[in-house]
């Protein structure tokens, strides 16, 4: 039997083992799963829940942690829809494979995007597979299908197993606006039935956008365009690289191709195993030859399509295809299906057995002439079959002998290299040839600099001719019969020579109008420019414009470029344009042209700030249209006597204008229109009026030309304003200024200071230019209204001692010209933001009553000072202090006495020997308080060392009769505290009074023992009964129910209200009523579990917690004991104790609340509660 139980001990502590080892691997599983939120911490999926989940709920890193198969779903049905990937997402394979199998028709796509999906393989040997083997539903199987969002394809294996089965297959399927992107990887369409729609690995078709830079592609790549309605053509498929095994299909288009427009694929690289078919897209009707067709659009220029051990195929130019491709046939000799009547021969092609399949690779920038730099700049230099006339039709550059003439060309791609392709570089220089034979490379480029500097000194055109010809086998490559020759001509330039930067042009009579003849406002430059007008023709209208061109001229040392900015000035709606050089710069010709503008019959405005005192500068006139016209003032000047005299920015004073003469000042205005308006002065008047203007009462400015040779005026539209009231010279007069508003600052009184003469009280701010201050007085409204000036005072704060407000006045005295100022109806004046009034006949300002700022006068305060008995205290008596002041007082007790405490207003502020009041400005008192110096008592204990915690409680139980100590010379402060100690301990802590009786009830109680008065005095006041009417138990070790007994009768017994409930605690047990009354005083709640323990001994904590709340204390804080819970029932008496001086602990940071209470430590509880 022993051995039965053993073996099931060991069995189930075995299984436990095994249970343990498993749980690492459980918790690394879950937590294997991961956030998924960075790619460290991808969402590890195991099944196809977990797969669809992620996808569907838009996990960011996504990675496969095992096989998946979706054969099993569905009792053997499959998945039965397709998962909706969402968000940005990026699945990671990881080596496995997800297998996807469905009976479900029609078949839904393993995977829909509609947001933004990317597959990788980070370790290879992944797959995402659809399984299509007969047995599955006959429909279209999809692996991913794209309408919205993107997939990209990074690394990894995807595709389509069609097995026996004649399903058509599209391994990616892109629609709608979606975005497919190959960058490697390799796709599967796998299909070895014949007779099968189509099977591809990529079918693409509306909107959708494509771009393949790696991967390899075992089945078709299609690509489907409805007709263009925008009139648009931009690629959608880009190929820059990848392999294609089964060929590339364009089909079901309808658009014509035309110079300008390009094919909706571009292929510029890549390799390709089958064929290029195209279906419906042609060139323009002129084109569309049996040699000539619109796949080779796909390519860009000087692309190469090598084949092994076959005719490689140049794409030189669009309108070289013709002599490069073949006619209506397919072959197989080359890559590519030329006609757009042979679409149904790609599918025998596609899906006939190709096994050892050569590629064609395609290669683009392979060869020719790439550009052209003339002085450091590109330049165009076009192929002599697009040149008219030949040389005469080829653009004319100016050299600069200190730049370069530079051309760049592809160097051949290493295959072309090895199938027998050569160069054969050279330039031709007025006719004579000369051999490139050096070249250099610069960004994969190869270039050559053509020495111009030695023909500098030649000055007439020079014929340059460019030639970078192709050879096969040594023999030259003729494109449309003609030789690959570029066409340039050039003019050395000297060294100084100077590109102009901009050329302002002039036009003269402003902008155009409706009536403007075609002669008008035509355009000069001025002699500074560094060309001149050669000729120009007269404006033409076209409708929306009128238009001319303007025929340039450099001067010497100079030449006109595309770049020169040409700036018109004297008109707002006229602009230029370069159009063309012929002889690089010498002349050009530019495009100038005019927007209509309105013409402006008449223009008013109103005169502003010809007021007394301004300045010359503040006036101006108020354009009546602002949206049509400014008006600006462009001289100011005056007529006296007639004699002219010109006012600059000076003040306009009314001595000089409004005496006897009544002289006028005369305004010289020029009428600026606005853009979209025309002002001239032949057609067009101004008006004017003055600023009380009516309506309808308009003068008329009168033409002046002498004014344009005074100085600082530029000529134009001007005017000088007349009045017709003015019979002789006309002009304007001076109004008279109307004060409406002041707004004046003066400093406010300070309670304190002084408003002398010179100080800030007597300087005003606000003042305007023709008020000059003559003085400042103060008034005093109390003291018989006295003024400064009569006699000087300082401003006061609050009231006088005869009750007054301390208020003030200020008086501000100006003087200015009444004759040209006057005061406006409802004129307002304020002084420090407050009203004031203005006497405007005696010119002075006053204002309403003020206070000063500051503090009222008080009396000095007084600190009463005196000292007890046995001490002093200086200064004593009555002290004056001077309001804000400080006071400091020493404290001195006499010899033999010491500083008991001081008292400040009544308040102890402890045993202080100084104290300083800080800023005085109230009455105080202060007292001394002295007490005589204690002798310190003798220790008569040699176990009572000096230092420790108990020493002073066991000295003053010694000097206050409360022990003795075990003998003379010994406390035993480590001793148990027993009944007889405790007992004695009250005794004497309440004074040791006599008992009343001498008869001892107790046998155990020796006559003249030491406890024997205190057991007596215990008896009498009915502390304690002993523990039998015949004994005491003196010895025994004082226990929770005595030490609660003891508090409670000397309480006076009191009854408490209800009987106790600890279960330890009978009824009729002499310490039953004192427990109650401890529980119902809070000084108990027991030891627990309904228990009192009433036969334990107290320990610390107890007896600390019983003089805590039978003196009905409150704590503040918490205990720092670290073995003093915050929440034990004692803590509170703790941290009381502590806080009180009454405990400090055993050391150590402890209290021992547990510990049993010591002799030392009782009679140190009792000397701390006495004396705290």
């Amino acid at each position: 039997m022993k051995s039965i139980t053993q073996r099931r001990i060991f069995s189930l502590l075995l299984s436990l083992a095994m249970l343990i080892g498993l749980l690492p691997a459980l918790g690394s599983i879950a937590s294997a799963a991961g956030s998924g939120t960075t790619e460290g911490d991808p969402r590890i999926v195991t099944t196809y829940a977990e797969l669809s989940s992620a996808l569907s709920s838009g996990v960011t890193y996504v990675k496969l942690g095992a096989n998946i198969n979706t054969k099993d779903l569905n009792d053997g049905a499959g998945y039965t829809k397709s998962i909706q990937q969402t968000g940005t997402v990026q699945l990671d394979l990881d080596g496995y494979s997800v297998t996807f199998f469905s009976r479900t028709s029609p078949l839904p796509a393993a995977i829909r995007v509609t947001g933004d999906l990317s597959v990788k393989d980070s370790r290879g040997g992944g797959k995402l597979y659809i399984d299509a083997n007969p047995n599955t539903a006959s429909s279209k199987q999809v692996l991913i299908h794209a309408e919205t969002g993107s997939f990209t394809l990074n690394s990894g294996r995807i595709g389509i197993d069609n097995g026996l089965a004649k399903n058509s297959i599209v391994v990616v399927e892109g629609k709608g606006d979606a975005r497919v992107v190959f960058n490697g990887g390799k796709v599967d369409a796998i299909s070895p039935k014949v007779g099968i729609p189509y099977v591809y690995s990529a079918l693409l078709s509306s909107n959708c956008k494509a771009e393949f830079n790696g991967g390899e592609f075992e089945g078709l790549v299609g690509f489907t365009y409805a007709t263009r309605t925008d009139g648009i053509s931009k690629p959608k498929a880009v190929i820059n690289g990848g392999k294609f095994k089964g060929g590339i299909v364009v089909k079901k288009g309808s658009e014509t191709i035309t110079e300008g427009r390009s094919f909706p694929i571009s292929i510029r690289g890549g390799s390709f195993g089958r064929g290029l078919f195209t279906e419906n897209f042609a060139l323009s009707s002129s084109e569309q030859t049996l040699e000539n067709f619109a796949f080779a659009a796909m390519f860009p220029e000087r692309t190469a399509l090598l084949r092994p051990d076959e005719r490689t195929r140049l794409i030189y130019r669009q309108k070289d295809i013709k002599s490069e491709y073949m006619a209506n046939s397919i072959s197989k000799e080359y890559i590519i299906a030329l006609s757009t009547k042979n679409l149904d021969d790609y599918k025998r092609v596609a899906f006939s057995s190709y096994s050892g399949t050569a590629y064609t690779d395609v290669c683009t920038n392979a060869f020719g002439l790439v550009k052209v730099e003339v002085n450091g700049a590109p330049a165009y230099v076009p192929h002599q079959m697009d040149v008219t006339g030949g040389y005469s039709g080829a653009p004319l550059y100016a050299l600069n002998p200190k730049k370069q003439l530079r051309f760049y060309w592809n160097p051949l791609p290493e295959a072309m290299r090895d199938a027998g392709y050569s160069y054969k570089i050279k330039y031709t220089l007025n006719g004579t040839d000369y051999p490139v034979t050096a070249s250099s490379y610069n960004n994969n480029l190869l270039f050559q600099t053509i020495p111009v500097n030695s023909y500098s000194y030649q000055t007439e055109v020079q014929k340059l001719g460019i030639t970078v010809e192709l050879y096969k086998d040594g023999e030259p490559l003729r494109l449309s019969g003609a030789s690959n020759m570029f066409l340039m001509r050039y003019r050395m330039m000297s060294e100084t020579d100077v590109a102009i930067p901009e050329v302002t042009l002039t036009v003269k009579d402003g902008d155009l109008t409706a009536t403007s003849a075609a002669t008008d406002s035509p355009v000069t430059v001025s002699d500074d420019e560094s060309c001149t007008v050669s000729s120009q023709v007269n404006w033409a209208d076209n409708g929306a414009a009128r238009n001319k061109s303007v025929v340039l001229k450099a001067k010497q040392g100079f030449y006109l470029t595309k770049d020169t900015k040409f700036n018109v000035v004297g008109a707002n709606k006229i602009t230029a344009t370069w159009l063309y050089s012929t002889d690089d710069g010498q002349t050009c010709v530019v495009g100038v042209e005019a927007q209509e503008c309105e013409l402006i019959t008449e223009a008013k405005g109103i005169v502003r700030g010809l007021v007394y005192y301004n300045r010359v500068n503040d006036i101006y006139v108020e354009s009546y249209e602002p949206s049509k016209y400014t008006i600006t003032v462009k001289k100011v000047s005056e007529y006296i006597r007639s004699s002219g005299s010109t006012i600059y920015d000076s003040f306009l004073w009314p001595d000089e204008l409004l005496d006897e003469t009544g002289a006028p000042y005369y305004l010289y205005c020029t009428v600026e229109a606005k853009p979209g308006y025309v002002f001239r002065s032949g057609t067009g008047t101004l008006k004017y009026a003055n600023e009380e203007w009516k309506p309808g009462k308009w003068a008329e400015a009168i033409w002046n030309d002498d004014w344009m040779d005074m100085d600082n005026i530029s000529a134009g539209a001007c005017y000088k304003l007349h009045d017709e009231s003015d019979t002789n010279l006309g002009g304007l007069w001076l109004n008279r200024l109307e004060l409406t508003s002041l707004n004046l600052s003066v400093k406010a009184p300070v309670a304190g200071e002084s408003p002398a003469p010179g100080s800030d009280y007597c300087k005003i701010d606000g003042l305007p230019p023709y008020m000059k201050l003559e003085r400042v007085d103060w008034l005093k409204c109390y003291d018989d209204w006295r003024y400064y000036s009569d006699k000087p005072f300082t401003f006061q704060a609050g009231k006088t001692s005869d009750g007054e407000n301390c208020e003030y006045q200020c008086f501000i005295y100006v003087s200015y010209d009444l004759s040209g100022v006057g005061v406006a109806k409802g004129a307002k004046f304020y002084l420090n933001d407050t009203p004031c009034k203005l006497d405007w006949e005696n010119k002075f300002f006053w204002t309403e009553t003020m206070t000063a700022e500051g503090s009222p006068v008080q009396e000095d305060p007084v600190i009463t000072a005196k000292a007890g008995a046995n001490g002093t205290i200086t200064p004593s008596g009555s002290v004056t202090v001077k309001a804000g002041a400080d006071q400091a007082f020493a404290i001195q007790p006499n010899s033999g006495y010491t500083v008991s405490k001081v008292l400040v207003d009544g308040t102890d502020v402890g045993a202080v020997t100084s104290y300083t009041f800080k800023n005085v400005t109230a009455n105080h008192t202060i007292e001394a308080v002295f007490a005589k110096v204690e002798a310190k008592p003798t220790n008569p204990f040699v176990d009572v060392a000096e230092g420790t915690y108990y020493y002073d409680p066991v000295l003053w139980a010694v000097a206050n009769g409360i022990t003795s100590g075990v003998d003379a010379t010994h406390f035993e402060p480590e001793g148990t505290c027993t009944r007889a100690h405790a007992v004695a301990f009250l005794w004497r802590a309440s004074g040791q009074p006599e008992p009343k009786t001498t008869n001892m009830p107790f046998r155990d109680v020796k006559p003249g023992s030491y406890y024997e008065k205190a057991v007596l005095w215990a008896v009498e006041n009915k502390i304690t009964n002993g523990t039998s009417t015949t004994t005491f138990s003196p010895d025994e070790n004082c226990t929770r129910a005595q030490i609660v007994t003891f508090l409670w009768r000397a309480a006076g017994s009191p009854e408490p209200k209800n009987a106790s409930s600890f279960s330890d605690v009978p009824a009729s047990a002499y310490y039953a009523r004192s427990v109650a009354w401890a529980v119902e005083n809070g000084i108990t709640t027991g030891t627990g579990n309904g228990r009192f323990s009433p036969d334990a001994t107290c320990t610390r904590a107890q007896s600390v917690t019983f003089l805590y709340r039978a003196l009905s204390t409150r704590a503040e804080g918490t205990a720092e004991f670290r073995d003093v819970p915050k929440n034990a029932y004692y803590a509170d008496a703790v941290a009381w104790a502590a806080a009180n001086g009454i405990t400090t602990g055993i050391g150590g940071g402890l209290f021992g609340p547990d510990n049993d209470c010591t002799r030392a430590q009782i009679v140190t509880f009792l000397f701390r509660t006495y004396n705290k």
